[in-house]
């Protein structure tokens, strides 16, 4: 990676390479080669945790798995994820398509120049994470962007990802957090993670009461370490300290399927609030969910989204002009790594439990293509996103 004077902006980077990575992208099949990394380490944890062999008998697990099944594919938001069978049950569902997914809203970004970037590296908070699939699409795409730079001898810094985790339930961050293991020996040269959550719930990401409060100890370890320090000036030191407001500053925030029905979006609209308005100039934030109604009058999501819509423009946030609605396809590469993927995943549990295998799949038909190799009825699914940028994009 080019180490040299940092002379760039990120305009000049977008106007000069933005297009240029995009392509290179596709030519390289770098996302593809990204895909099939989260893919085979997904297959390796489902191998470890659902086999017998190395950890005795799974045949509790593999039944809590498919007992799971048809609750976290028709009612995923109201799932208790309290256990890891019922976490890899989602995972097997959903990790990879979220994860394609998650690519796709990068690259329009990095299309509209507005991929956060930051000279410190891009901390990022991830609300909701779930399996992680955000985050490891995120952490990837950076990566790839760094090895084009390197490729291309483009003169950037090295851009790496610090990710906050938002996730309360106990089961979901143990799959994370195995699941990044077995990531960590696949690919031991890169970074991995994320291994556990930083908060549980979203209301416990207030970034005023933390950052005070590392002032606080900051103003606490000055004075100790200085005794002719006043307290009024080591609070000035504290306050300065560019490392507390990176800390708990995020250029990058995800709400990624998180806001899935009017009462809890508005429940969260205050905390929402108070954490965008806490973020610097040049942050952004996006949030992705489904379309229309979803058949229920609690999950409509324009009405969810014009209600995200008005918080942001409370916290002084612009809605930037992106597409307002993105199309996942079935029928391109990616879809057919991740069909892949869920079929070796798939094959193990019916290689060790095929009457629990052959009783679910008629309740799942929304992987009719994962079970019947020669089934191509899956058209292209679409999915709403919003793209807000603290203060305005420059021209």
């Amino acid at each position: 990676m080019n180490t040299g004077p940092r002379h760039w902006t990120w305009r000049r980077l977008r106007l000069s390479y933005g297009s240029e990575f995009l392509e290179w992208v596709q030519q390289s099949g770098a996302k593809r080669h990204a895909l099939q990394n989260v893919g085979g380490s997904l297959l390796l944890f489902f191998q470890r945790w659902f086999l017998d062999g190395e950890h005795g008998d799974r045949s509790v697990e593999r039944a809590r798995f498919f007992e799971q099944l048809v609750p976290t594919a028709q009612c995923c938001d109201q799932v208790l994820y309290d256990d890891v069978p019922t976490a890899a049950a989602y995972a097997f569902q959903h990790l990879l398509e979220r994860y394609r997914r998650t690519w796709q809203v990068l690259e329009e970004l990095m299309h509209h120049g507005a991929l956060p970037f930051g000279r410190y590296g891009v901390n990022l908070l991830d609300v909701g994470t779930g399996p992680a699939p955000t985050i490891y699409a995120i952490r990837d795409f950076y990566g790839v962007l760094n090895d084009f730079a390197d490729e291309r001898n483009v003169p950037i810094p090295p851009l790496f990802i610090e990710p906050a985790v938002v996730e309360p339930a106990h089961g979901m961050v143990l799959f994370m957090h195995n699941l990044s293991e077995v990531m960590m020996a696949v690919r031991p040269n890169q970074k991995s993670g994320p291994f556990g959550a930083r908060f549980s719930y979203l209301r416990d990401v207030d970034i005023g009461a933390l950052r005070e409060d590392a002032i606080e100890r900051t103003i606490a370890e000055l004075l100790r370490e200085d005794d002719d320090l006043s307290p009024a000036y080591a609070r000035k030191l504290a306050n300065e300290s560019g490392e507390l407001v990176r800390q708990f500053s995020y250029r990058f925030i995800v709400f990624s399927n998180v806001l899935t029905t009017m009462g809890f979006t508005q429940e969260c609209l205050p905390t929402i609030i108070a954490l965008l308005e806490n973020q610097t100039a040049g942050a952004i934030a996006y949030f992705t969910g489904g379309v229309g109604r979803g058949g229920d009058d609690n999950k409509d999501y324009q009405e969810i989204f014009h209600l995200v819509d008005a918080a942001a423009a409370t916290a002084a946030w612009t809605l930037l002009d992106l597409p307002a609605v993105l199309m996942s396809r079935y029928d391109d590469e990616e879809a057919a790594e991740v069909a892949r993927y869920q079929r070796q995943i798939w094959s193990l549990f019916r290689e060790h439990s095929r009457h629990e295998a052959a009783g679910v799949e008629p309740k799942l038909p929304h992987l009719s293509h994962v079970f019947q190799d020669d089934y191509t009825g899956k058209g292209a699914g679409p999915f709403s996103v919003r793209v807000y940028r603290k203060g305005r994009l420059p021209q």
